[in-house]
């Protein structure tokens, strides 16, 4: 099985994404897995909801979500890894708008990328979280 180089990936989805006529900096690979966020709130990590993703990019990820989601408020995602553990993904909402009634189109940026095992993953969502509220 051949695969190709994370270099070539990018320009053959630069290519055919357009990317300089939409005016990205990064290019976007569509990615439809079901997952759960994080919000970061005032006093810790908040209730954890699920939303889709609709695409990911070397600097964001973008989401579908039923509830409105504030520009510049922050969130936690965590993508499971091939090998084990997870990649924990600090993220801020860059913007939001409504698809359809009750679902958002959610564009994010990564603040901060870690990487943990599965036992280590709630201290990680803990220790972000702790380190954007100071």
């Amino acid at each position: 099985m051949a695969e190709l180089s994370a270099e070539v990936f990018e320009s053959t989805l630069r290519g055919l994404r357009g990317d300089a006529v939409h005016n990205r900096k990064h290019p976007r690979a569509p990615m439809r897995v079901k997952l759960k966020l994080f919000p970061v709130e005032r006093h810790g990590v908040g209730k954890p909801r699920e939303v889709w993703t609709r695409d990911l990019s070397t600097g964001g990820i973008g989401l579908l979500s039923a509830d409105v989601m504030r520009a510049g408020s922050t969130f936690i995602v965590r993508l499971p890894r091939q090998e084990s553990g997870f990649l924990c993904l600090l993220c801020t909402v860059q913007n939001c708008v409504e698809q359809a009634k009750g679902c958002y189109a959610v564009g994010a940026s990564f603040v901060e990328i870690t990487h943990s095992s599965k036992q280590a993953a709630e201290d990680e969502l803990h220790r972000i979280s702790q380190a954007v509220l100071g």
